[in-house]
């Protein structure tokens, strides 16, 4: 039976994500423009680093190569978490104010999974994060970096762990339109955050780092996952905090979840 339900919903996220492609090529001046201001943004940014590296050698601890791989690492964390968490999260805002919710309810597959099926876009993700990884991978000297495989190991699933406090945080933002009717502006706010990424990890202050296990995950995400890749400052204390606090994110997640259903029936009924 449960084999039967996991087939039937890939079936159904497959099918989401094939009319998604459909829209979207019937839209290609949109992604395009997607892929042109990413493109111009990785050009500035390479251009900014190399002149700030020219005048200043080393910046706490971080090399020129060490920061290219820092961007590489943020561009990559935007994109998941922007196309593959915060969309569907704007979605829900929308289905739940315009009464579309109700619909997405009845559906004889799991919620969560037809919710970020359906808000996924394949085709303009893969545009706009393909040209500025490969731009940002160009300029790093991989040689040079100096890793090893039990650090990128641990680097990893310091980066899965912050991808799970980022669903948590998002979901927390969006959580006030089952009780307040409305989330837009507070959901939004998630942007912010995004411009505290390329920090080196190992020099912020305490109150910062415990910031990124709960409300600057994309912290976490980048600059904690680099310095533990690159094996600068403590890796071990920043691999179990944020595995931690990724589970007790997650059972967080389950219960606003569980709750935001039941706000949701009851105003309903």
């Amino acid at each position: 039976m449960r084999k039967l339900r996991i087939k039937h919903t890939l079936r159904v996220v497959l099918a989401s994500q094939k009319e998604q492609i459909r829209s979207e090529t019937a839209f290609l001046a949109n992604f395009w423009a997607d892929v042109l201001t990413a493109i111009i943004y990785v050009v500035t940014q390479t251009v900014f680093i190399d002149l700030l590296f020219r005048r200043a050698g080393l910046i706490a601890g971080y090399s020129r190569n060490d920061f290219f791989f820092l961007m590489f690492v943020n561009q990559f964390t935007y994109f998941s978490t922007t196309r593959l968490l915060a969309l569907p999260m704007f979605l829900l805002v929308d289905s739940v104010r315009f009464g579309h919710f109700d619909l997405m309810m009845l559906r004889p597959v799991p919620l969560r999974a037809y919710l970020y099926a359906r808000a996924i876009k394949p085709i303009s993700t893969l545009l706009a994060a393909v040209p500025s990884l490969l731009i940002f991978g160009a300029m790093i000297d991989w040689s040079r970096l100096n890793i090893g495989l039990s650090s990128v190991i641990l680097g990893i699933i310091v980066w899965i762990s912050g991808y799970f406090i980022f669903r948590t945080f998002i979901f927390a933002l969006a959580y006030p339109v089952f009780t307040e009717g409305d989330a837009t502006d507070s959901l939004s706010g998630f942007f912010w955050t995004a411009s505290m990424n390329q920090m080196p990890y190992q020099n912020l202050p305490q109150f910062m780092k415990v910031l990124s296990l709960f409300i600057i995950p994309t912290l976490l995400m980048t600059a904690g996952t680099v310095a533990v890749i690159l094996m600068k400052g403590t890796s071990a204390t920043i691999v179990v905090s944020s595995v931690a606090a990724s589970l007790l994110l997650s059972i967080v997640f389950k219960i606003m979840w569980k709750r935001a259903l039941n706000n949701y029936s009851s105003a309903s009924s």
